[in-house]
């Protein structure tokens, strides 16, 4: 969970700070996002579990949490990672393919909730998480990932 590169790959989070180291597996972090449109950048709190599992697929979890050290800053609103799931690994038969499932539910908190929100919201859960693995497969291929996009 190399947080230095995040910015490689999701054009979305501006940067990520870690808060808390839980266990080996387990961290608290501070993350915020560029503004999307008319709305302001959003800033999440996130507990982060990874878990390589016995087939070598990887599992990554994350939810929102409160914490002292994340007291609400000024610029941003507070969105919430009410629990995402994203689990990847080789494709049986074909060690040079990735299986890369994902899931999340996002509050974005703020007038993003009203229905001009709600359309560009609802586009950006169309086509970014196209653009999010688009960009993971460059990378993986060594070449630079894509220009921000929503």
């Amino acid at each position: 969970m190399d947080n230095n590169r995040i910015h490689e790959y999701n054009k979305l989070c501006n940067g990520v700070q870690d808060l808390e180291v839980v266990n080996g597996e387990t961290k608290i972090t501070w993350s915020c996002s560029r503004s999307i449109g008319p709305f302001k950048p959003r800033d999440f709190v996130t507990l982060i579990h990874t878990k390589r599992k016995r087939c070598g697929s990887y599992l990554v979890l994350n939810r929102a949490v409160r914490s002292k050290a994340a007291r609400p800053r000024r610029g941003f609103v507070r969105g919430e990672i009410l629990l995402a799931g994203h689990l990847f690994g080789t494709v049986p038969g074909d060690p040079n393919s990735t299986s890369f499932m994902t899931l999340m539910q996002v509050n974005p908190g703020g007038v993003a909730e009203m229905p001009l929100g709600t359309r560009i919201i609802n586009r950006l859960c169309t086509n970014g998480p196209l653009n999010f693995i688009r960009n993971l497969e460059r990378l993986a291929q060594g070449k630079p990932a894509l220009a921000r996009t929503m």
